[in-house]
């Protein structure tokens, strides 16, 4: 856990931006840019439950910045933070980020999905990569725009860079690379001057945008290994997604299902280790039942031949002996014991 303090909140065209300072040098985030960290507000020893925001900042600078919108209980706290307020931070997370072998890239956002590529693109002016970066964002309105100043100024700073503005409810704009309309197969080929295939497809934005971009790109033969996603939404709506799960509520979850692992484990060596002694008792109590019998068989033979015996010699005395014309053998096995 990093601990941090707030150094400036900044109300910029319906988005807030939060700045946040490190305590110490040992409280620094590392980061690649495009991920993102869980933050928390932290009130005397007790913290608030935390969220995910993407860091919107270069890593270079020791300060984080995070972009949201004010729409639910969190950011309306986050809103009425004071500067020195202790916060903590955690993280990164996330491997929505450039690869090396990417030889050109699109970014495809929408809304509040310009987040991650902030980070990206401020990145990419301040090293003078030369990494070819188009970034189509689309919006509803130019008052929606959040960075289109910055986001001009980073494209001028770079000239690998080019942004462009899509906008439903305006006219197009070239020059203010502003265009009129949405982002489609036409616009996508118009770009990459109709060469799809060198190309590494980044998405960012609300799950329609999500979906209905990724179609795009398969109808018009970009391989999935090619497209890159990142879901993203500050809903308050439970979900599996990591970004609308708090890290508390995750740890009781997942210390939940460890708990049933562990028990169903326990059970399992127990029922391995009873069933084979439950077999060999019922086996051993098979075994005397049979030993049992076996020699209550043998007590009744003996009785009878002695009984046989007797009246042979009873006979013998009063009458003379029968003429015996061969010798009868009975063989009877020994009885033994199968376990």
């Amino acid at each position: 856990m990093n601990n941090y303090q707030v150094a400036n909140i900044e109300h910029r065209n319906n988005h807030l931006i939060l700045t946040l300072t490190p305590e110490t040098d040992d409280d620094r985030l590392q980061f690649w840019p495009g991920q993102y960290a869980a933050i928390g507000i932290k009130v005397g020893s007790r913290r608030t439950p935390m969220r995910c925001f993407s860091m919107i900042n270069s890593p270079h600078s020791s300060d984080l910045q995070f972009s949201m919108r004010v729409t639910g209980a969190f950011t309306k706290k986050i809103a009425g933070l004071r500067v020195g307020q202790e916060m903590q931070v955690q993280g990164p997370f996330g491997d929505f980020v450039l690869d090396p072998a990417d030889k050109a890239v699109v970014l495809l956002a929408a809304g509040i999905g310009i987040t991650p590529y902030m980070s990206m693109l401020r990145h990419a002016a301040k090293t003078h990569s030369t990494l070819p970066i188009t970034l189509l964002y689309a919006c509803r309105s130019v008052d929606d725009i959040p960075f289109y100043d910055e986001l001009r100024a980073l494209q001028a700073q770079n000239p690998r860079i080019r942004v462009a503005f899509i906008i439903n409810q305006a006219m197009s704009d070239p020059a203010a690379g502003i265009y009129a309309g949405r982002i489609d197969s036409e616009l996508l080929r118009k770009v990459t001057n109709g060469r799809l295939q060198p190309y590494t497809f980044f998405i960012c934005g609300p799950n329609g945008f999500t979906k209905s971009m990724h179609r795009m790109l398969s109808e018009n033969s970009v391989q999935e290994a090619a497209i890159v996603t990142e879901a993203f939404s500050q809903s308050s709506g439970f979900s599996w997604n990591l970004r609308n799960l708090e890290v508390a509520p995750l740890t009781y979850v997942l210390t939940g299902l460890t708990l049933l692992l562990g028990i169903g484990a326990v059970m399992g060596i127990d029922l391995i280790r009873y069933v084979p002694k439950a077999a060999a008792s019922a086996s051993a109590n098979t075994t005397t039942s049979t030993n049992a019998t076996t020699s209550s068989a043998n007590t009744t033979s003996s009785a009878n031949t002695a009984a046989t015996s007797n009246t042979s010699s009873n006979s013998t005395t009063t009458t003379p002996a029968p003429t015996t014309t061969g010798n009868n053998y009975y063989y009877q096995p020994p009885v033994s014991s199968v376990s």
